[in-house]
């Protein structure tokens, strides 16, 4: 079974949420914001604490951090935006073919699968993502996926 699809970035976030709630995952683009917030928190206590320091250093500090941040955001999320994603389900296992990326993971290697209203979930050992069903072509695609996912994932 092939699946092809458009993912769109609230898609993509509602996705990331849910599995969430369903999965381990782990995303080191998403620490980046973290360290950077602690990294301008560090600086805007150090400033302040500074008294020979200006005001404005803090400002600027924070403002600008808050702009880059907001800018670094805005570019990953438009880097793969409109480019076809397609996930394959084979005899061997699941491959996820992205225009730069490419991952295989082997029906053994498949820990859990879920469904929500929205989505079909799957988590293997390194790698966790999902399927909507939007691009299954309506309840008898998505009825396929699910006896399909049952037997293979056990």
């Amino acid at each position: 079974m092939r699946i092809t699809y458009i993912p769109t970035l609230s898609e993509h976030l509602r996705a990331r949420r849910a599995l969430g709630e369903v999965l381990p995952v782990f995303d080191r683009h998403a620490l980046l914001p973290w360290l950077l917030a602690v990294g301008l928190i560090g600086s805007m206590i150090e400033q302040v604490a500074n008294p020979e320091a200006s005001p404005w250093q803090a400002m600027v500090t924070m403002f600008g951090g808050a702009a880059c941040f907001f800018a670094g955001i805005g570019i990953r999320a438009r880097k793969h935006a409109g480019k076809p994603l397609t996930v394959e389900l084979g005899a061997e296992g699941i491959e996820v073919r992205q225009p730069a990326n490419r991952w295989s993971v082997p029906w053994a290697g498949v820990r859990r699968v879920d469904e929500t209203a929205e989505f079909f979930l799957v988590g293997a050992e390194r790698a966790a993502f999902y399927l909507p069903k939007r691009a299954l072509g309506g309840a008898e695609g998505e009825a396929a996926l699910r006896e399909l996912l049952r037997a293979r994932s056990g």
